[in-house]
């Protein structure tokens, strides 16, 4: 990774830096206790650090509408569409700004109890209750927050597909524990953490809550999803404030692949690989772009900054298991 052209360079922070890392190293476990108990737990050694990303039991049950699964333990939280993507086949390098700014202070994982039902006429929605999330932070570890999201796909076809989705949270704010909220955001690549944007310190927060909402569609080798997110924040002693995020994407497929996406839970997924390398072909090329907008300016009581960032991507993968 590199980053280069930044004007605040002598400020105290380094904003010009290159160098190498393991964006995501893993190494997991999963699978079936007894029927209908479910195992999983999964250890990450990316960034110079271990830490514990999936680690719950969790049981299900089959109705006549769906599926519905039953977690207890720390989990991956179901927020956005590129947010509950998994980072292995989000479209970037990195989420969007919607998915890593309009966030409750567990961030991507919850420590608790959730519920998931996934709808046979392709839909699905979840429900989750947590405080904090395992590993880390002492003064995010008390806070309750409940989180929601649904989608649905009102269009399903051999090549075709829309989807419609809605998130939020409600998050109370753990006396004490939590004396100053300043919200940040990272508009450089993952390995440069200097690049930020900015909101203002809010003292006391008291309680946040936070809602997004989803739209995207695929019609052959073209798809393309929009996010909007906005977070309002409370204090006990000062005014409140909040402050919204949006990104757009489109993609195309220069080999003719659609682009991988999952009717079940409503986000992307591994595209299917028609001409693979590994059987003397091309594999599936696709070339992306994004636009991101993050403003913590809209309350006159906050002097937070803007961020715009415009990321262009290009994929190759080799087969069903291998991209660069």
């Amino acid at each position: 990774s590199t980053t280069h052209g930044s004007s605040f360079d002598d400020i105290g922070a380094d904003r010009n830096i290159s160098g190498t890392e393991f964006r995501r190293l893993r190494l997991g476990v999963q699978g079936q206790l007894t029927d209908p108990i479910l195992y999983k737990l999964e250890l990450d050694f990316a960034n110079s650090d271990i830490g514990v990303r999936d680690a719950y039991i969790a049981t299900q049950k089959d109705f006549a509408l769906g599926q519905g699964v039953v977690y207890l333990g720390n989990k991956f939280a179901d927020r956005s569409l590129d947010g509950r993507t998994s980072s292995k086949y989000i479209w970037f390098l990195d989420r969007n700004a919607v998915a890593d700014a309009i966030s409750p202070e567990s961030g991507y994982y919850n420590m608790g109890t959730s519920a998931e039902f996934y709808g046979d006429d392709d839909w699905h929605l979840s429900l989750g209750v947590s405080k904090g999330s395992f590993g880390g932070s002492d003064n995010d570890s008390d806070n309750l927050t409940v989180l929601s999201r649904g989608h649905f796909n009102p269009l399903v076809t051999d090549n075709s597909m829309l989807h419609v989705g809605a998130w939020g949270f409600y998050e109370d704010f753990s006396r004490g524990k939590q004396p100053e909220l300043t919200d940040n955001l990272r508009f450089a690549s993952h390995f440069n953490d200097n690049v930020r944007v900015y909101g203002d310190t809010v003292e006391q927060p008291e309680t946040s809550t936070g809602y997004g909402f989803e739209l995207a569609g695929l019609t052959g080798p073209v798809a393309a999803s929009a996010e909007y997110g906005r977070r309002e924040i409370d204090s006990r002693v000062a005014a409140d404030t909040d402050y919204d995020a949006y990104s757009a994407q489109i993609g195309y497929s220069l080999t003719g692949e659609a682009f991988g996406y999952s009717t079940k839970n409503g986000v992307w997924s591994a595209p299917d690989i028609a001409d693979p390398v590994t059987d003397g072909g091309w594999g599936a090329w696709q070339v992306m772009a994004r636009y991101d907008a993050l403003d913590y300016e809209n309350s006159g009581n906050y002097a937070g900054g803007t961020g715009h960032g415009t990321t262009l991507g290009l994929s190759w993968y080799l087969n069903n298991y291998t991209r660069f």
